[in-house]
Order: C-alpha cells, then sequence, then structure tokens
C-alpha cells in the first residue's frame, strides 16, 4: 500500500501521523500508553515486557532497544502496537516474534537486528519522501529453526536480512480560482492533486468558513462558490488523502486570495435647480463603489411623480462628475431625477429621486457646484445643502437715465449661495448674476417714478427668500 503525504502549493508539508497527537487509540480501547522521559531515545516506563497492549500509542523516539515484547514460541502474550507511532524509536535487536504492527508508523525507526518472525507490519508506513533501509541483519528464524517470514506492507522487502521500504511520492496541491470574482455570480474553484493518482477529497473554505468538500477524481476536485459580499477573501483547499494505511492521515493546503467585488451602492443626496429648458442635477457619490471604481453615472428623469423613469437627454455621464445639465426639457413641466452609479462590474441601485422642478423660460442654469471625489468609505457624513436664507443689506441708487445699481450681501443663514437673480418687480424678468453686484437698465426707469427692485440668493437647494427695496427714480 502506497502512502502519501501532501505538500501544499506555498511550499509547507504536513503529515499528521501515530500517536498521542496524532493518532488516537480506538474508541474501544482502554489502553494505558506508556510514559516517555529524558533525552531521545526517550526512556519507556513502565519498561516493556512480553505481551505490552500498546495499540495508538505515541512511542516517536522511545528506547526499544533489545525490548522482549513477544514470545509465541514460550507461550507468551504476542504484543500489540497496531496504529502506534514508532517514528525515530530504536528498536535495535528487539524481540518482535509474531508482534502486531498493523498500521503503525516507522518513519526513522531503527529495526536493525530486529526478531521479525511471522511479525504483522500490514499497512505499516513511513513518511512520503522517505524511505530505504529501516534495519539490517534481521532475523527470521524461528527457534525451531523454521522460516517465518513477516507480513509487509505492499513494495516492501527483506532481502538478506535487510528491511527495505521504498521512497514513496509525495503528493502537492495547487489552488486555482479566477480573481476578481463578482458578488453573486457562481464561480468555479479548481484543486489539482500532483501526481493525479492521489485519491482522497478536498474541503474549500473561504476566510475560514467551509463551502463544501468535493471528491478527488483524475487528481482533481472543483466546486462552485457564489459570493455574498465584496472585499478580500482567502481561499482554502484542505486535501486529506484515503490511500493511507492505519494510523496516518495525509493532509495539506493551498492558499490563494481573491478580490470579490460587486455594484456600486446608490448615489446621495440627488437634487436639481432649473433653468430655461433645462436643469442641473447633482449628487453626493455612492459610500461604497462595491470593491471597484465608479466610472460613471446614469441620470433618469420622471414627469409622472416616479410612475415611470426615462434616460435623461446627455446619460450616461463618464468620470468621477457628480453634476450634469438636462437639457431639452419642456418649461413649465415639473420633473424630478435619480442617478445610479456604474462600475466595472455593473450598474448600481438608483438613488432616491430628487425633489421634481420646474423648468421656467428665462431662468439662467447655475453653474456646476465643486466636485466631490468618491470614496469608498467616506471619513465624514456628506453636507447637506440648505436654501440660502434672505440677501442682507439690499441698496438700490440711479446710476444714469434709467438706470438703478443694485448692491446686496450674502446671507448669513442657509447653505453658501451659487448664483444671484434679481429683477423689477412686476416690469422684468428675473436675471442671474454670480456677483452681489448688478445692474438694471429699462426704459420703465422713468424719473420720478418709484420701482421696487428685488434680489434672490440660489443654491442647489433651491431660492431663497426674495429682499425688496423700493427707491424714486432720480434720473
Amino acid at each position: 500500500m502506497r502512502v502519501r503525504r501532501i505538500v501544499a502549493s506555498v511550499t509547507t508539508a504536513a503529515m499528521v501521523l501515530g500517536g498521542v497527537s496524532l493518532v488516537a487509540a480506538p474508541a474501544s480501547s482502554a489502553v494505558t500508553c506508556p510514559t516517555l522521559s529524558g533525552p531521545v531515545p526517550y526512556t519507556v516506563t513502565p519498561a516493556p515486557t512480553y505481551g505490552v497492549d500498546w495499540p495508538g500509542c505515541n512511542l516517536s523516539g522511545a528506547n526499544l532497544s533489545q525490548a522482549k515484547l513477544s514470545d509465541p514460541s514460550a507461550n507468551l502474550p504476542v504484543a500489540n502496537l497496531s496504529g502506534a507511532n514508532l517514528s525515530g524509536a530504536d528498536l535495535t535487536r528487539a524481540y518482535l516474534h509474531s508482534a502486531n504492527l498493523t498500521g503503525a508508523n516507522l518513519s526513522g525507526a531503527n529495526l536493525s537486528g530486529a526478531y521479525l518472525s511471522g511479525a504483522k507490519l500490514t499497512g505499516a508506513f513511513v513518511a512520503c519522501g522517505t524511505g530505504g533501509v529501516l534495519g539490517t541483519s534481521i532475523d527470521t528464524v524461528d527457534q525451531g529453526g523454521y522460516e517465518i517470514t513477516p507480513v509487509l506492507p505492499s513494495g516492501w522487502t527483506l532481502v538478506g536480512g535487510a528491511l527495505t521500504v521504498p521512497i514513496v511520492e509525495c503528493a502537492t496541491v495547487a489552488l486555482d480560482v479566477p480573481t476578481p470574482v463578482s458578488v453573486g455570480v457562481p464561480v468555479t474553484v479548481r484543486a489539482t492533486l500532483t501526481p493525479a493518482t492521489a485519491a482522497g477529497s478536498v474541503e474549500f473554505l473561504a476566510n475560514g468558513t467551509s463551502l463544501g468538500t468535493a471528491p478527488v477524481a483524475g487528481g482533481v476536485a472543483t466546486l462552485t462558490w457564489k459570493p455574498t459580499a465584496p472585499g478580500a477573501v482567502t481561499l482554502v483547499a484542505k486535501y486529506t488523502a484515503t490511500n493511507i494505511p492505519l494510523g496516518g492521515v495525509a493532509s495539506a493546503e493551498a492558499t490563494k486570495a481573491v478580490t470579490v467585488v460587486a455594484v456600486p451602492g446608490a448615489p446621495t443626496g440627488v437634487s436639481a435647480v432649473p433653468g430655461d429648458a433645462q436643469a442641473r442635477v447633482s449628487w453626493t457619490p455612492p459610500g461604497s463603489d462595491g470593491g471597484s471604481p465608479v466610472t460613471g453615472y446614469v441620470v433618469q428623469q420622471s414627469f409622472d411623480a416616479g410612475a415611470s423613469w426615462t434616460a435623461a437627454a446627455g446619460s450616461p455621464v463618464t468620470g468621477s462628475t457628480t453634476s450634469m445639465v438636462v437639457k431639452s426639457l419642456a418649461n413649465g413641466v415639473s420633473v424630478a431625477f435619480r442617478v445610479a452609479a456604474v462600475n466595472t462590474v455593473g450598474t448600481g441601485s438608483f438613488s432616491t429621486p430628487s425633489s421634481a422642478v420646474r423648468p421656467t423660460a428665462g431662468v439662467v442654469t447655475p453653474p456646476a457646484p465643486p466636485t466631490t471625489t468618491p470614496t469608498t468609505t467616506p471619513t465624514t457624513t456628506p453636507t447637506t445643502v440648505t436654501k440660502p436664507g434672505r440677501v442682507a443689506g439690499l441698496k438700490a441708487k440711479s446710476s444714469g437715465k434709467r438706470k438703478v445699481t443694485l448692491r446686496w450681501q450674502a446671507s448669513s443663514t442657509g447653505s453658501p449661495a451659487v448664483t444671484y437673480q434679481y429683477r423689477v418687480k412686476g416690469k422684468t424678468k428675473w436675471r442671474t448674476t454670480t456677483s452681489t453686484k448688478a445692474t438694471v437698465k429699462s426704459k420703465k426707469l422713468k424719473k420720478g417714478k418709484k420701482v421696487t427692485f428685488q434680489v434672490r440668493a440660489q443654491n442647489t437647494a433651491g431660492n431663497g427668500t426674495v429682499a425688496s427695496k423700493k427707491i424714486k427714480i432720480t434720473r
């Protein structure tokens, strides 16, 4: 029987073999294992005697030199060392007539001069990658002069008194899985064993959680994995061999780091400022890009309070922009907007719709607000924009024939204004400026006439309260 130990693709190998920590005694056994003490080779307490019953015990490195463990010819009990860990044990000239060594771990043991007449070594093994001569001058002739050959594992030989074990080939395992992978999209995880004759099963794990176990067929084990959340994942392929003799378990691991990505989250803070047959739509990037950078945004519009949505003119937009001017809108018709982010995986969920706005003839669309750089994990909560308050200190003065100069100050309440609008109340349309000064020229500004001028601030949240100033035209 061949022995296999698996060497992980990350260059480490492991073999769990025999003994207290490696091979457990049979559940039904009431075995009392000996104590090992002192330097190697360890002293065995109690000392080995005829007919010891130590199946599954850890005797690794034990000094069993010249120990008389069994003598059926003298009607003494047969030693039971089945499944025992005898790795590195000194069995020089040990008397093992008809002893039961079935499934014992003999890795590095010294059997030189041992008496193995009729001993049972079926399934005994050494660690993979090792082998060679376990002992010389081994005696197989009983006291009556009869040759009683020990029962050896397949491939082991006892020729001319030399017990030789072939060097067993170790197996390796490699893990193959694409990266990145997408949330909710099934992907095949593949473990490949070398040599292909390796038998057993592979358990697949993601960040320590088992994904399931698959049998090895033709040196390959596969499993379908459906990631559930974005982020970094460490996948592990843990191979366990089944063609290992009693007392030994061969296992190894191969690992691979995988990135799981998803569509972005939904943008927030979507707002719209109307203009003449158009509106400027602005938004805040999503709190999560799904593990893949946002490459653009899809903007949709609704004219029926969200009952149906269509693509807005100019959508989608690419890059990190967080606003766009939607044109070709009908003046006087209410319209709302919503936005979704896009990355290499696909389009994320749409935002909460903006408040409805109504484009109006003659209204100038304000410039875009400063661009917000998207981040995957914002460190601060996006600031809520509120309508500006009433402008302060509005003054009006005749500055020429049928010409009046207006001056004012920004409001001390609400969010800062982006633009300002001004007009002659009831006489002229609103006009827009980014300054806090404006000149009104109109034939309606006749000398001696009392006229009321109005100014209001604007930002992405809407229009502020109108400020008024009534003066008498003096020129």
